[in-house]
């Protein structure tokens, strides 16, 4: 590369729609904690990071702060075309707008913005947006060397879904970089409150409830439902979005978070779309695919709706609406895949020994006879150990006809009475033994078939009374 002194007579024009701090056009929320906590950050290091999800708001709460902010903000969006070196380097240069020439080549190029704003009368703060679309290796480089030595009036916001691939590390050690992390663009249930009345609309605390259970905070799915909230009588509950069947909203995410990812990414995320939750192993036993832990940690990095649990960070989860619209579109696209990977998914909780999930995945495969082996070898000696607890709203789901058979009724039985529910009990052993049994009556088959279950209650120390 050249170390040219001068501006080259070739330099691209920047469009003036890049250069303009965006606005908003829906109704903001105040988010004035926010808003501080991004002055605090810009006031105190040379460079803060922002990232967030696709539709989080963080540029819509950039735009505010740089508003409202006392000294000169430089707003540049960023995209795919600036990935050529000389590209970037000139819309960095047009936005700052500097008194002196700068040159388009490094490292001529970042020596003189340095150098131009080392004696600078007056601080500017420049906010790259979309900072995310920078992959070209020299175009990263002209941004971390400005990071790496910030000149004094000169303050760097790097706003993307992800952090860049640049030395944040030394920066973070040394003082000098600030972050603002997905979390805290969440929306609190005041602040949905506050969305919902700017819209006109007044839910119960149950359905605000259900609304921040299903979008988890995130804005945009937010918006979303506000918006049919507001066109249509219905309930939270009933939104079509959060069974993927909004079209808009499955849009959105196919242009704005799975369109990022090369098909087989998007095929492993829409198979293990059964699975609540997932792990590297289980997503490799879902899909076949050779480094399923490399594409989750890849998409939890970038923030593209996937993210570890806290307390088991080798497993993964999908945003409840994301998931939703994966779903849906394994339902559309391969119906016949839905069935097979909830039987591969109870096969591999079954051998985990986790049989309430694997029960679960039994049932949503339809597979009768492994319902009952994981009945029969799994499930009695879970309840004796642990209880029934993880594992009765599942029974509530077999089918009666499966209930019928002795090793699966019998089970069901004593899953029962350990809840305390002997009229339950009572049911399934009358499908078993074709009476109708009442304690101190008839039946007295049924009655010994409970006896049964309540000493096998007892041998795990959980006694409880019969009616």
């Amino acid at each position: 590369m050249s170390d040219s002194s001068e501006c080259e007579p070739s330099s691209p024009e920047t469009g003036q729609a890049k250069l303009r701090v965006p606005t908003a056009a829906t109704p903001l929320v105040p988010r004035r904690e926010l808003l501080s906590t991004v002055d605090d950050h810009v006031s105190s290091a040379p460079v803060t990071v922002v990232t967030g999800p696709a539709g989080c708001g963080k540029t819509t709460l950039l735009a505010e702060w740089a508003r409202h902010r006392d000294d000169r903000v430089a707003w540049l969006t960023l995209d795919e075309h600036d990935n050529e070196p000389v590209r970037l380097r000139a819309a960095v240069r047009d936005a700052l707008a500097p008194a002196d020439e700068i040159p388009l080549t490094e490292p001529g190029f970042s020596s003189a913005v340095i150098a131009a704003f080392d004696q600078a009368p007056t601080s500017v703060c420049l906010v790259l947006d979309n900072v995310h679309e920078i992959r070209d290796s020299e175009a990263l480089a002209s941004i971390d060397l400005l990071t790496r030595r910030p000149p004094d009036r000169l303050r760097l916001v790097l706003l993307g879904r992800f952090p860049p691939p640049l030395h944040l590390g030394r920066l973070h050690l040394e003082g000098r970089l600030r972050e603002v992390l997905p979390r805290e663009f969440s929306f609190s249930r005041t602040e949905t409150e506050a969305l919902l009345a700017a819209h006109g609309l007044q839910l119960s605390p149950d359905d605000v409830d259900l609304l921040l259970s299903r979008t988890e905070g995130w804005i945009g799915g937010l918006r979303f439902a506000v918006m049919r909230l507001a066109t249509a009588s219905t309930r939270p509950d009933d939104l079509l979005m959060f069974a993927g069947l909004d079209q808009v909203v499955s849009r959105y995410l196919g242009e704005e978070v799975l369109a990022r990812h090369p098909q087989r990414v998007r095929d492993l995320l829409v198979a293990t779309s059964v699975c609540d939750t997932v792990s590297a192993e289980l997503a490799g036993a879902l899909t076949r695919h050779p480094s399923p832990g490399v594409v989750l940690d890849a998409l939890e990095r970038t923030n593209s709706f996937v993210s570890r649990l806290e307390a088991a960070p080798e497993w993964y989860r999908c945003h409840p609406v994301l998931r939703a619209h994966l779903s849906a579109e394994l339902r559309r696209s391969r119906p016949a895949d839905e069935m097979s990977l909830n039987k591969t998914a109870a096969h591999w909780y079954h051998h985990h020994d986790e049989p309430a999930v694997a029960l679960r995945h039994a049932l949503r495969a339809g597979d009768d006879q492994l319902t009952a082996e994981i009945v029969e070898h799994s499930v009695l000696p879970e309840v004796l150990r642990e209880g029934s607890g993880r594992l009765r709203a599942v029974f509530d789901a077999v089918p009666g006809h499966v209930l019928a058979r002795p090793q699966v009724g019998v089970v069901a039985a004593l899953v029962a009475m350990d809840a305390g529910d002997v009229a339950a009990a009572d049911r399934v052993l009358t499908g078993l033994g074709g009476e109708r049994s009442r304690c101190g009556r008839t039946g007295s088959g049924c009655c010994m078939r409970r006896r049964c279950c309540a000493a096998a209650v007892s041998t795990r120390g959980r006694v409880r009374r019969c009616g």
